[in-house]
């Protein structure tokens, strides 16, 4: 009995102790497994893209068309184009004589998503950017139904007071995309 007082002696574990150990061997052993699992899975080329689908790249093109439509009045576009300004016009203003612009547009990956066409009037000559005689919304909100949309857009602009030419740049943007998808100016009209 006496080589038994030399023994060191153990501190007895409690019983939440050793479940605790036990528990954080089955979590350790169930990420080996899972681990083991999902490097199986996306090993191959395109398993990753299965389950975590990249997002489709954003694009855009406009391309103006080099004829646009002369000596229109805000009341024969409002008339052809119905929804296209809200609200209503003075006589005045429905007299206002302008110019129709015909863009195509190419956008993709923005299917559902929303994509801004706007336009702004600049001079023909020192590209500053002119004042027009009524004040209209200069922008339209697109929504895509494909990735792949193509489409055509009217744009009607009434024509300067100053200046003996004329042109729009049209440009194309997105929400989250930090500069626009394009830019492209139309042809230069003469007006004077």
């Amino acid at each position: 009995m006496a080589s038994d007082a030399h023994q060191p002696v153990e501190p007895a574990r409690t019983r939440l102790e050793r479940g605790f150990d036990a528990t954080w061997k089955k979590v350790a052993a169930l990420l080996g497994a899972l681990t083991l699992v999902f490097g199986t899975i996306l090993k191959g080329n395109d398993a990753w893209h299965v389950l975590f689908p990249p997002a489709k790249p954003i694009s855009a093109t406009v391309a103006p068309n080099g004829r646009p439509l002369l000596n229109q009045t805000l009341a024969q576009y409002v008339g052809s184009h119905p929804n296209t300004f809200p609200g209503t016009f003075t006589q005045r203003e429905l007299q206002t004589n302008g110019i129709v612009f015909t863009s195509r547009l190419e956008l993709k990956g923005l299917s559902g998503k929303h994509a801004t066409l706007s336009w702004s009037v600049l001079d023909g000559n020192t590209q500053e950017q002119r004042v027009l005689p009524i004040t209209l919304p200069t922008s339209l909100v697109l929504t895509p139904r494909s990735d792949d949309a193509q489409l055509t857009q009217d744009v009607w602009s009434a024509i300067p007071a100053i200046g003996d030419s004329m042109f729009l740049r049209f440009t194309v943007t997105a929400p989250g995309e930090s500069s626009p998808l394009a830019v492209e100016d139309g042809p230069i009209v003469r007006i004077g």
